[in-house]
């Protein structure tokens, strides 16, 4: 076998002359520009074109590029005995064969997300490569440590090739069908951060394996090899781990209580957007962590095999570097458990309960609920007055009482009974229909005020309990979750309520104005109805509603300090309406001044349209206006009662209060 080719790589690599200068000496370089150069042209080319026939040119390359520069700046710096033939069959064979049992051995061993398996697969993926490079160099004349770590870079870069290739083909196909888009993003992330990783991890194995074969006349797996594979092992788990470690600190420095309940309970938190950012800048330095602690541990590797006499400092760089990979395995354990159930507690939970006892996620959600429940009842109060019962909610440490409209509607005498079972009379403060949010005010002291979340922030699916006073039965609680948001609902009394919450949590006669509230104790609304079943005539089973707790704190606001609204956010056309056969509504009467008196609209006619919506009813109208906006300048179709129809320009103003 020839050694024409890398006598005159070499030669011109460790001369003194530079006859072609700096950037002719890096074959590697222009390989990479170059390919790279190619693959950003068909990137391009494919999405302007959107010409399917450049994927595989697009996977190939990109999954290759990075791999193969680095191979070939390896090479020139390898001894005599490695070929481009060996290096060509390291690189293909070893990330062929490496590729293949690793997916044998995971889908074995690793079926199920566990907290070890970020170490497992880094045992089983650097235990494939050793066994491939292993096979490639049984046979070779001699080794040296400078050899190992260029054969074992080929198999790792060779490894990290075929293996991005494969996600990249996966991230391909999405459910809404093959994106482009996603191809490119996953060959940008795995196709440079990948061979990184796969490279710097099975040159150190290489180096390790050579050295003690150069020392010994044959390949052995000594204690030197097997310490190194541990280590590589451990460093290759550290990079997969690093989001799930990343997204553990995150948590520890800046977790919600949600998020720790959706942990106990064996859910993975998503990062809340104020999150993202801390849990980016931890990703990134995790991976960066880990390969400077292998770019380290791999120059002074190098540096020995160039230099024999050099002095061994590797086992110190050795144990360092296994306690931290230890230390940070072990944050991955503890956040891929807290992902997941946690099988020792859980195994030590079976062994010590009886079998019906419940499971410790269960229990976890059960103490929360108690929690809540605790933290928010003394702030949840019962209301009578001359026409019924209610409920009500501490607003704030001076005895003012948040409440729906609806219950205080019509009543002229008030009491409050708080959790404690003490009484007061109360006055009101105000009340606002077109919210239904009233207060109500009592003279008492050492009062518990509930704590209001920001509404915006709900998801549909959060968890909710309703506390409130139904038929009289104080301080009841019901559960379930937000079932949907930004829902528009009418009211009896013609009232269209917008942007409310819906709620599985039965919601009864005596449950408005009580507290919706979050598993953090935090009020998201105030139940104020529940849906109707026009068959059965009764309500309608897990359907109910609650006004936004955003809503709630605005409007109570404006009640306490002015005694009224005067920002109400709700669009006003200022007409009174009445139902008609004629599929149109009767304008009654025009408040003067108000929007629809100067647009000129007339008492008598009807109103048979707002921005193109028809408003055969009362409550269209009202929903139309639930969705427009005061100083909004809207077309309402009118139709005069001795015939003939007309279109005014109509600016809507604030909803009085």
């Amino acid at each position: 076998m020839t050694q024409t080719i890398p006598e005159t790589v070499r030669g011109a690599a460790g001369t003194g002359a530079e006859p072609h200068g700096w950037w002719s000496r890096r074959p590697w370089l222009h390989m990479f520009l170059g390919g790279l150069g190619l693959w950003v042209a068909t990137v391009v080319v494919t999405f302007a074109t959107g010409n399917v026939n450049l994927i595989p040119t697009i996977i190939l390359l990109g999954s290759f590029l990075v791999p193969v520069a680095f191979v070939t700046y390896a090479f020139g710096h390898a001894d005599h005995v490695v070929t481009a033939q060996r290096i060509f069959t390291a690189f293909v064979y070893g990330g062929v064969l490496g590729v293949l049992g690793a997916s044998v051995l995971e889908a074995a061993f690793l079926r199920q997300p566990s907290g070890p398996a970020y170490a497992g697969v880094g045992l089983i993926e650097e235990a494939v490569k050793l066994a491939a490079l292993w096979l490639l160099a049984r046979r070779l004349p001699r080794y040296t440590m400078r050899d190992g770590i260029v054969l074992g870079a080929a198999v790792g870069f060779g490894f990290a090739a075929f293996e991005s290739a494969g996600y990249a083909f996966n991230a391909l196909f999405t459910a809404g069908g093959p994106s482009l888009l996603n191809l490119v993003e996953t060959e940008l992330l795995r196709g440079i951060l990948a061979p990184v990783g796969h490279g710097l991890w099975t040159a150190i194995l290489g180096g390790a394996l050579f050295r003690v074969a150069a020392d010994r006349g044959r390949l052995r797996l000594s204690r030197v090899v097997l310490g190194t594979y541990l280590l590589v092992a451990l460093l290759h788990g550290l990079w997969d781990a690093s989001r799930s470690i990343a997204g553990w600190l995150t948590l520890v420095l800046t977790g919600t209580r949600v998020q720790w309940l959706l942990i106990r309970v064996g859910r993975a938190p998503e990062v809340t957007a104020a999150q993202v950012h801390l849990f980016t800048v931890l990703s990134w330095g995790l991976l960066a962590l880990d390969a400077l602690v292998g770019v380290v541990i791999l120059r002074r590797r190098w540096r020995r095999a160039t230099t024999p006499d050099r002095p061994r400092t590797a086992p110190l760089t050795l144990a360092a570097t296994v306690v931290a990979a230890l230390v940070l395995a072990g944050c991955s354990s503890a956040a891929a458990g807290a992902g997941g159930t946690s099988s020792s507690s859980s195994a030590a939970s079976a062994s010590a309960s009886p079998p019906a006892a419940a499971a410790p996620s269960a229990l976890a959600l059960q103490q929360q609920f108690v929690q809540v429940v605790k933290q928010v009842g003394p702030s949840v109060v019962l209301i009578q007055t001359s026409q019924g019962l209610g409920s009500g909610i501490v607003f704030d440490a001076t005895g003012d009482v948040v409440t729906n409209a609806h219950v205080v509607e019509g009543a002229d005498s008030f009491q409050i009974t708080l959790a404690n079972g003490r009484q007061y009379r109360a006055r009101l403060v105000g009340s606002f229909a077109a919210d239904d949010v009233a207060v109500l005010h009592i003279d008492a002291g050492g009062l518990h005020p509930a704590s209001f979340a920001d509404s915006s922030r709900l998801q549909v699916g959060d968890v909710t309990l309703a506390i409130g006073n139904p038929l009289g039965l104080q301080s009841s609680v019901t559960e379930g979750i937000v079932s949907a948001l930004g829902r528009t609902v009418n009211e009896d009394n013609g009232v269209a309520l917008p942007n409310v919450i819906q709620t599985s949590a039965p919601i009864n006669p005596g449950n408005s104005g009580g507290a919706l509230v979050d598993l953090e104790g935090q009020v998201v609304g105030i139940p104020t109805l529940a849906a109707t079943d026009p068959e059965m005539g009764g309500a309608a089973a897990g359907i109910g509603f609650a006004i936004p707790s955003n809503t709630v704190r605005d409007i109570a606001g404006q009640l306490i300090s002015q005694g009224k609204v005067t920002n109400s956010h709700r669009a006003w056309l200022g007409v009174e309406v009445a139902a008609t056969t004629s599929g149109g509504l009767l304008i009654t009467k025009v408040e003067s001044g108000g929007p629809a008196a100067r647009a000129g609209l007339r008492a008598g006619e009807l109103v048979t349209a707002v921005q193109g919506t028809a408003t055969p009813d009362p409550g269209t109208l009202a929903d139309v206006l639930a969705g427009l906006r005061p100083g909004q300048t809207v077309t309402v179709r009118l139709a005069r009662s001795g015939g003939g129809t007309r279109t005014a320009k109509v600016t809507l103003g604030q909803f009085p209060g």
